[in-house]
């Protein structure tokens, strides 16, 4: 089950979606960071697919995650800022063909009775792009729980 909320703050706007998976926090984080795993719902577009993926799993490490959409390449340009195995996981994100702005993802991981809770707060998102980014995380949980067959 999915649930979301938007904050509005004086400088920026937060969506935050949260998600429960069975399975444990430790699978559930290391999937973020492994590239076969990831390329399964990291940043995968409904009509797109991923055609490359590059991660480097460090704090001060960078990924790249690019989805063919129709005619077109999307890249989305991040680096680690906090990987606290299985709890913590928080990066900056730009997506360049859109903007050049950077925004910033936080994600946390509880272990509940039979499994895992994931929240998700993404940052500095333009107030424009509120609906999109939440049904964007949406998919990804969703594509998420499938890679890990949760």
């Amino acid at each position: 089950m999915v649930s979301q909320r938007d904050v509005d703050t004086s400088d920026s706007t937060v969506v935050e979606v949260t998600r429960r998976f069975a399975t444990s926090p430790e699978r559930l984080f290391d999937a973020w960071l492994d590239q076969s795993k990831a390329r399964g719902f990291l940043f995968a577009s409904e009509d797109g697919r991923i055609v490359d993926i590059k991660i480097d799993p460090r704090v001060g490490g960078t990924f790249q995650v690019t989805d063919r959409r129709a005619d077109q390449d999307v890249n989305h340009i991040g680096v680690y800022h906090v990987l606290k195995r299985p709890r913590t996981l928080v990066f900056g994100l730009t997506v360049p063909r859109y903007s050049l702005r950077w925004s910033r993802v936080h994600i946390e991981i509880l272990s509940v009775p039979g499994g895992s809770h994931l929240n998700l707060i993404h940052a500095q998102v333009s107030r424009a792009d509120v609906e999109s980014t939440r049904a964007e995380w949406i998919l990804a949980l969703e594509r998420l729980a499938k890679t890990l067959n949760v």
